[in-house]
């Protein structure tokens, strides 16, 4: 993010970092950052002389949750999922901007940092394209003859979507201008230049997207209709890869990707939160007792869990919870994967 105050007017802060992570961190009041030892606020998205932010529109299957998406202004209808066949409707639909040249600070003086970070909302979801390089596939034969299917790939389709908490960025086509889609502002703005601007603001999502490595985890002979128990066991395998390969939790993300055009088959895709991938989950597949060391790994750490009480009916923050996935924390469980995985692990 580029800087612009009056006592250092050209200030350029993590030069080159990926537009992700910035998204990732446009969450709170104002879109503030921390950096320099202070706190800034994002306000502008920097634009670039007869240049363009690239734009698409893309919409999540409320049923499945396949994720699609066109360039802005083609032709092209999103109208029905291509996964399950429902009609695609609901908030989770909308037009996101890729801001790739940057984000510029407000020209107010940043604040001094406090001693308590602010409480907010974590409103970037990752979503896979469906596009990727397949390099191998482990056949895993489980009990109550289910097969898992772990394919690894490389150069995966990775979108980041911050939807600021599905109330939006208002932004101005002409100069950057951008604030949350709930902030009062007046009639007029400033361009980054300090100038009046007359240019209107319009309602877009922020995003971005990267290539990075993943593994695609398929529960061959098993169908759950409850998107809660996916969700579920998502994070109940990170969780369980981080802890047996000692990998940094915020290394590793994934996501629900639907597979045979049913919402109950769901594929768990884990992929490395780092373009380009940094190996990790090329460890976790590289063969088949380490996915069985990794599934139990999984179970013990939510079996050695206490939410919930005796049932485990129940998540906290200390078996599948995380700051990340809180647009899912009612519907995340420890007890239906305990029981899943005592089942079927060889």
């Amino acid at each position: 993010m580029r800087i612009l105050a009056v006592a250092n007017p050209t200030l350029d802060l993590a030069a080159g970092e990926r537009e992700v992570i910035a998204l990732k961190e446009l969450e709170g009041e104002g879109s503030q950052v921390v950096a320099g030892g202070k706190l800034w606020t994002s306000r502008y998205l920097k634009r670039l002389p007869q240049r363009e932010w690239p734009k698409y529109r893309y919409a999540v299957c409320e049923n499945c949750e396949r994720y699609q998406r066109v360039i802005a202004d083609s032709d092209e209808k999103l109208d029905v999922c291509d996964s399950c066949g429902m009609p695609l409707k609901g908030k989770s639909r909308g037009t996101f901007i890729v801001p790739e040249f940057g984000f510029i600070a407000s020209r107010k003086k940043p604040k001094k940092v406090g001693e308590s970070r602010p409480e907010r909302a974590y409103s970037t979801r990752s979503y896979y394209s469906g596009e990727c390089d397949k390099d191998n596939e482990r056949i895993l034969n489980l009990k109550s003859n289910i097969v898992l299917k772990a394919i690894s790939a490389s150069h995966g389709k990775m979108s980041a979507i911050n939807h600021a908490g599905h109330q939006r960025f208002k932004v101005c086509n002409w100069c950057g201008y951008t604030v949350l889609g709930n902030e009062k502002i007046e009639e007029t703005h400033e361009t980054v230049l300090g100038s009046p601007c007359s240019g209107k603001l319009y309602k877009y999502d922020l995003g971005h997207e990267y290539m990075t490595d993943m593994l695609q985890l398929h529960f061959e002979g098993y169908s759950n209709p409850d998107i809660g128990f996916w969700h579920s066991l998502l994070y109940a395998i990170l969780e369980g890869a981080s802890e047996s390969l000692d990998i940094d939790r915020q290394d590793l993300d994934g996501c629900l990707y639907p597979t045979g055009g049913d919402s109950s088959t769901q594929s768990i895709l884990l992929f490395d939160d780092v373009p380009g991938g940094a190996g990790h989950v090329k460890r976790i597949a590289q063969d088949e007792d380490t996915i069985v060391e990794i599934l139990k790994c999984t179970l013990s750490k939510l079996k050695n869990c206490n939410c919930g009480g005796e049932g485990g009916d129940a998540s906290c923050y200390g078996c599948l919870r995380n700051y990340r996935n809180q647009f899912c924390h009612d519907q995340l469980n420890r007890v239906v994967v305990i029981q899943f995985l005592e089942q079927n692990i060889p």
